[in-house]
């Protein structure tokens, strides 16, 4: 209820002190986050970035609000904030972006996922099945929200919110990326309590960020438990491995980068775990994003002579130049294009309008 707070364990001695509690405003406490922590290697592959999502409290929603100063429910707070480590420590000052959601509070929602993609540009999170006001009878259906993430500086750019199940009672307890960054699955279970896994196909997200991006479903997982708080991770041999909560076993995505349910090779209890134990939250929380992505351009034709252009790579800004005597535009990648009359979007995807005569243009960044 604090924000995101952190031990430091020292090897040497075999101590730990802490916690340090950073809130939501540097140096205080207060607040309530989602209880799930991302992180992702920087720019410079010598530090990481530590993210926590805020979470909006409706005044009276519960009787729990004790943090101090507690979250009134204004909707001032749903914000990413993404906290710099290296070896010098954890920074004091977080970088605030806007989430694109509020986040609200739901006794669900700080139990979900967070995920970046192995490549680092994009960014998933999930919320659960909760209330806007404490109220039952204002209940949300999950969604995964998908965001552009800026490993130079830490900011995100919200994308738009994948549906997950229908029913307002399902819940998400498990996101992961294909080694590709091409495909996301999520985890959960219906109202029912049946376990549900949802592919999205993102392969062609980069021309129109904002679409639907195509899913499919597998329904026919067995359900172990009530709750069911599936949890998903990828593997350093490139597979996904999927935990069903009350199992004594692990499913696996044996060619996660697959488009179709049918082509994923989904492997019921591919991995037995134990004769004792059962799985509940037992999947390790690796870091994905270790690899900066390569410097490419892909584009897009929106119009006759109107083209935008996904962006990927890794500095800390970026110059556009559309080769046709337009001006240049420079900004860092999650940076708004402003006073362009000719480009406009953001510089991880600007869209750019050629002169009407056409010609063969050199575009570089």
């Amino acid at each position: 209820n604090k924000g995101l707070s952190y031990y430091v364990y020292n090897a040497l001695n075999n101590t730990v002190t802490g916690p340090t509690r950073m809130g939501f405003t540097a140096g205080t406490e207060g607040s309530f986050c989602y209880s799930t922590v991302a992180a992702v290697k920087n720019c410079d592959n010598d530090g990481y970035w530590v993210v926590v999502k805020a979470v909006i409290v409706p005044t009276g929603a519960i009787s729990v609000i004790n943090s101090t100063p507690p979250n009134n429910g204004n909707g001032t707070n749903s914000s990413m904030y993404a906290y710099a480590v290296n070896s010098t420590g954890v920074a004091n000052t977080p970088v605030i972006s806007d989430a694109g959601f509020g986040g609200q509070y739901s006794i669900m929602t700080g139990t979900s996922a967070a995920k970046f993609s192995p490549n680092k540009e994009l960014f998933a999170i999930a919320n659960k099945y909760g209330t806007n006001n404490g109220s039952s009878s204002q209940i949300f259906a999950p969604e995964v929200h998908l965001s552009r993430f800026d490993c130079s500086t830490g900011k995100f750019n919200w994308l738009q919110s994948l549906p997950f199940n229908s029913s307002v009672l399902s819940a998400i307890g498990g996101l992961s990326f294909s080694p590709n960054s091409q495909v996301l699955y999520a985890s959960g279970s219906t109202a029912s309590w049946s376990t549900i896994l949802r592919q999205y196909d993102l392969s062609n997200l980069h021309c129109d960020p904002s679409a639907p991006q195509p899913f499919c479903d597998i329904t026919s997982i067995p359900s172990t438990a009530i709750g069911s708080p599936n949890q998903l991770q990828l593997t350093s041999n490139n597979e996904i491995i999927h935990s069903r909560s009350g199992s004594n076993d692990v499913d696996v995505i044996t060619s996660p980068n697959n488009i179709g349910c049918s082509a994923i090779g989904y492997v019921t209890n591919g991995l037995h775990v134990s004769n004792i134990g059962i799985s509940r939250f037992g999947l390790p929380n690796n870091i994905d994003g270790l690899t900066n992505p390569s410097p490419a351009i892909e584009i897009c034709n929106l119009n006759c002579n109107e083209y935008s252009f996904w962006l990927s790579g890794c500095a800390p800004e970026v110059t556009w130049n559309f080769g046709d005597g337009s001006p240049l535009v420079t900004g860092t990648f999650t940076d708004p294009i402003i006073n362009n009359t000719t480009t406009s979007g953001f510089h991880y995807l600007p869209s750019h309008i050629f002169p009407a005569t056409g010609g063969t243009f050199l575009i570089t960044a």
